[in-house]
């Protein structure tokens, strides 16, 4: 099982990686060599065929690794091997949670920093309930899972209420090292300035519709870590029951109800959250990599 407790949870995974060494571009096994070659390969033809939509005149201002940790107020460095790893005052989560995150993490950079030559690490911030962003010159209090500027950021209370499960977790924290991921690939440059651009036309459904695109693609880069997560003995079957539960909870269909509407989705249906977290773990190819280039009808 995925769940393995405390200090021995945390002592497998640094043992593990004391022992493999940092693992970069390229990598010491053939097997990573090729995989790296693989994604370097559907990497460049989605970069060059997807840049063609970027917005010419508009400057990156959105998300690309631009955030102060220094703006948050009462927040602490985690004692771990991990040198950036926060936590808010008051978080209130217990150190086997922490550790899990850490975890997670850690086997995060290991894989991508074997397939993409481009990886920095991101920085993790846990919190509970609200946290205040102010680097846009406002106040700005958010709550939730979500990834801004380099940052992925951990709601301790949305967390244990979505996915109390130490499978589910890692699912969400993965979903959003994915959105990193874009963030190093300036996807989410590039589809943020196409989305306001459409919505500047009035076409909210079309930026909406980019928008699930984006989603369903963090899904996938989930999915991928979580066949890796498997090779190194972190993952099981019912670990991926479990994260496949949690992708359907979290489905806009299933969150919204009655009021769910193809137009007003950002995030895609539970069944195409769970067909693109599934083709990330199947796919060794990275045949599914470029999910801008298949048609609405190809995504459920």
């Amino acid at each position: 099982m995925f769940i393995k407790r405390g200090v021995v949870f945390v002592l497998s995974i640094f043992l593990s990686i004391s022992i493999t060494g940092c693992i970069n571009y390229y990598s010491q096994s053939n097997d990573n060599y090729s995989r790296a070659r693989r994604f370097e390969e559907s990497n460049k033809e989605y970069e060059d065929s997807f840049r063609e939509e970027t917005i010419e005149g508009t400057s990156k201002e959105y998300d690309f690794l631009n955030f102060d940790i220094n703006i948050l107020d009462n927040y602490y460095k985690y004692d771990c091997n991990r040198d950036d790893v926060y936590y808010v005052d008051g978080v209130g989560i217990d150190e086997d949670e922490m550790n899990l995150y850490v975890g997670v993490l850690m086997y995060a950079d290991e894989y991508w920093g074997s397939v993409y030559d481009g990886y920095s690490k991101p920085i993790l911030v846990v919190y509970n309930g609200a946290i205040n962003l102010s680097f846009d010159g406002k106040n700005n209090t958010y709550n939730g899972n979500f990834y801004s500027s380099g940052i992925v950021f951990i709601d301790v209370d949305q967390m244990n209420e979505i996915a109390p499960t130490a499978a589910g977790k890692a699912y969400i924290l993965s979903h959003e090292v994915g959105h990193h991921m874009q963030n190093l690939m300036t996807t989410l440059d590039i589809v943020k300035q196409n989305e306001m651009k459409l919505i500047a036309e009035g076409n909210v459904a079309d930026a909406n519709k980019l928008q699930v695109y984006l989603e369903l693609q963090a899904d996938y880069f989930a999915g991928s870590l979580a066949s890796y997560l498997e090779k190194k003995d972190m993952y099981s079957f019912d670990d991926l029951v479990e994260a496949m539960t949690v992708s359907n909870n979290i489905g806009d269909d299933v969150i919204l109800g009655d009021a769910y509407s193809v137009e007003e989705s950002e995030h895609g249906t539970s069944q195409q959250r769970k067909k693109w977290f599934l083709r990330g773990y199947s796919d060794k190819e990275y045949r599914y990599f470029n999910i801008f280039e298949f048609d609405d009808d190809d995504l459920d």
